[in-house]
């Protein structure tokens, strides 16, 4: 199964503009999507922010300033696949859009996902985004009718004081349409994470930190866990567990060996530990269990080895970002998706392939700060 961003077989997507306005300071206004640093600057001799500054706008002090173009954040937005997603910003560096730059290349690659194209308008001064989209063939009578589809930002960088970094959903309200079809699938949410480029650590240097000691983050780590119903709707449908899964206690982990491994406690569902390794196989387990094993959510035994094909009955993939001033993480964002695929072949018609009868999937974002050598 290939989890979608918008859907699959009811819209046939062509991205188009949109409107976007505000009468608010470049700051004020996108403190209302993020409370990432609206901009931040990078060698000279005042190390202050600029309210009209562009991204790689040159200082005559020799410094460099940056808006949150240079920012880069990773999505999932179809199983198997870590994407990119970017800001665009006016000439004063107001968010105006965001993007899934590598859409087409995805449906290139993953026969049956749909990924918006094109650039989603920003809503004036609000964390909305909408994507306008012409209805296909397969919608009938309303083939050829632009709909909007709103995306609400929802960034979780406030709550943990990120500055350099965020983490969150892009909760698109496809039911918002009004198509029929589309109830089934309602509010879809696309995890993400990421930072700005020139604040971030790179795994070399977090190798070399490492080799004095694990280096912890703490923070808050949230997702969803979803199987697949083929009753629902024309081919199915995800069905999220109720309340999704928070722990505001997660850890992630930057060891002396190179590993990396986020541990969190989804009291409504499992205790999990999710490892990507050095040499960037990957490990999802189940510590403790807290539903039963005819749940459709219950994950049993995994193995200790991961990849992210899809042809095989267990895959994960996983990234992660460290961000901070002078090459010194102070921040740690993650992103994870593992999925479990099993049971008897089942022909999807609406995308003329095979797939199999039983999903579960499990997506997860993490966001913290450094832990002091030591401390728990």
């Amino acid at each position: 199964m290939k989890r979608i961003a918008i859907l699959t077989s009811i819209l046939a997507l062509t991205a188009c503009g949109g409107g976007s306005g505000g009468g608010l300071s470049a700051t004020d206004s996108n403190a209302r999507v993020t409370s990432m640093n609206s901009f931040v600057v990078v060698g000279g001799s005042n190390p202050t922010t600029n309210p009209n500054a562009r991204s790689a706008s040159p200082l005559a002090d020799g410094g460099t300033r940056y808006d949150l173009e240079n920012v880069t954040f990773k999505t999932i937005p179809t199983s198997g696949e870590i994407s990119r997603l970017i800001f665009h910003t006016d000439s004063n560096g107001k968010i105006v859009s965001i993007e899934y730059p590598d859409a087409e290349a995805i449906m290139a690659e993953h026969e049956g996902s749909e990924v918006p194209v094109g650039q989603l308008k920003r809503k004036g001064d609000t964390n909305i985004f909408v994507e306008r989209t012409v209805l296909g063939e397969d919608c009938g009578d309303l083939a050829g009718k632009v709909v909007e589809i709103p995306t609400e930002y929802v960034s979780y960088a406030d709550k943990l004081k990120l500055k350099y970094s965020d983490f969150g959903v892009l909760r698109s309200d496809v039911a918002s349409t009004g198509i029929a079809e589309a109830q089934i699938w309602g509010i879809i949410d696309t995890p993400f994470m990421g930072g700005y480029n020139v604040k971030k650590v790179d795994d070399e240097q977090m190798n070399n930190l490492a080799q004095n000691g694990d280096i912890a983050f703490k923070g808050l780590a949230k997702g969803t866990v979803s199987y697949h119903d083929w009753d629902a709707g024309i081919d199915g449908a995800d069905i999220a567990l109720e309340g999704g899964l928070t722990d505001e206690e997660a850890r992630l982990i930057f060891a002396q060996d190179g590993s990396q491994t986020l541990t969190a406690d989804f009291k409504n569902w499992a205790k999990i530990k999710a490892v990507k390794f050095a040499d960037d196989t990957k490990q999802f387990k189940i510590i403790d269990n807290y539903t039963s094993e005819d749940s459709p959510y219950y994950i049993g035994a995994t193995p200790d080895v991961l990849d992210g094909n899809l042809d095989n009955e267990h895959s994960m993939v996983m990234e992660t970002g460290y961000y901070g001033d002078d090459n010194a993480p102070n921040e740690a964002v993650g992103l994870i998706q593992y999925q479990h695929s099993w049971g008897d072949p089942y022909y999807v018609a609406s995308e003329d392939r095979w797939d199999v009868e039983n999903h579960v999937n499990v997506d997860l974002g993490f966001g913290g700060t450094r832990q002091p050598d030591n401390q728990d």
